[in-house]
């Protein structure tokens, strides 16, 4: 028979997994075989996969989260591992991150709120990501709490999601728009205390 061993049976993505098939006897040990049988893999889901960088045939790379087997088999021989190895692939540090703010436009005094999605190098999404939320340009008129940012002032503003150590960072925009008056003062021009009738008088802000 054939077995098949790996060193690690939980990897990031990305990381090139050795694997060493060894050929068993009819009692179930590891033996050497009488003369050198080339081993071949076989990898499931296939497009969980990537191509190392290694020529080596026996180092596969897994890109995709999720459980993954590997197989040994001995062709020349007629042998597959029906036990395949299995291993558990989590996401890569993080690499890109996409910032999308809602709603994209809004009164001076009003809020927008950020979803920043966030992915490995492979595209495989990170859940729970520490982030930080920046506006530019900064000023004393915008409150950030978490990823909600209050601004104060109308102008059209950019907002990224920063996570330490990614690569690649897509910005949203928005735009506040000026908020109504909140007071309203007039006055009468000429500025009298009694008119004459008749009198035209002009009212003014």
């Amino acid at each position: 028979g054939v077995q098949t061993l790996v060193r690690e049976t939980e990897v990031a993505a990305g990381t090139a997994i050795y694997v060493n098939c060894q050929t068993l006897g009819e009692d179930g040990e590891p033996v050497l075989p009488d003369e050198p049988v080339e081993a071949t893999l076989q990898t499931a889901p296939v497009a969980s996969f990537g191509t190392p960088d290694s020529d080596d045939p026996l180092v596969v790379m897994p890109v995709r989260t999720g459980l993954v087997t590997i197989t040994c088999a001995l062709p020349a021989l007629g042998l597959i591992d029906a036990t395949p190895a299995e291993v558990i692939v989590r996401q890569g540090r993080p690499h890109t991150v996409i910032t999308s703010i809602s709603p994209s436009v809004i009164t001076a005094g009003e809020q927008v709120t950020a979803t920043c999605d966030v992915f490995d190098a492979f595209e495989n999404p990170i859940e729970n990501p520490r982030v930080t939320l920046r506006v530019a340009p900064e000023s004393s008129a915008i409150r950030i709490g978490g990823l909600t940012a209050t601004v104060e002032r109308a102008g059209l503003f950019t907002a990224t999601c920063e996570v330490r150590g990614a690569l690649e960072t897509f910005a949203d925009t928005f735009e506040a728009l000026p908020a109504l008056p909140s007071t309203l003062a007039i006055g009468l021009e000429p500025n009298q205390r009694v008119y004459q009738v008749g009198q035209v008088s002009n009212v003014v802000p």
